[in-house]
Formats: structure tokens, C-alpha cells, sequence
């Protein structure tokens, strides 16, 4: 169910968002996730979240002009 509610959400976002919208709430949604977890769960949870937005796209950027 989980992952089948991301990817409608990632569906519907594609639709009308831009990549930055799209990147937030997936991790939004990620992090609402790792909340429902219990303590040391949830602190791992969060480590695997990912950078934000900004620093994603500069280090995209960097990876394509090699």
C-alpha cells in the first residue's frame, strides 16, 4: 500500500509540478513515514532521507559535466 500511494502521488505530481515540488514531496513523504517508526527505526529512517533539493541538483549537475 505504501508503495503504491508514493507512486500515485509521484503520478499526479508529474502531472503539474515541477521537478523541485515533485523531490519535496516525495521526501515529505518519506519523512512522514520514518515518523511512524519507533525511536532508533525512525533515526535511521531520517539518515536515509537524502540531501535537499539544492544540494541534489548541484551535485546532479557536478556528476553531468564530468
Amino acid at each position: 500500500m505504501k508503495l503504491s500511494g508514493m507512486f500515485i502521488l509521484l503520478v499526479l505530481c508529474l502531472c503539474s509540478c515541477t521537478n523541485k515540488q515533485v523531490y519535496n514531496s516525495v521526501q515529505n513523504g518519506n519523512k512522514f513515514e520514518c515518523e511512524k517508526l519507533q525511536t532508533v527505526q525512525r533515526d535511521e529512517c531520517r539518515k536515509r532521507i537524502g540531501p535537499s533539493y539544492e544540494q541534489y541538483e548541484d551535485e546532479r549537475k557536478r556528476l553531468l559535466k564530468k
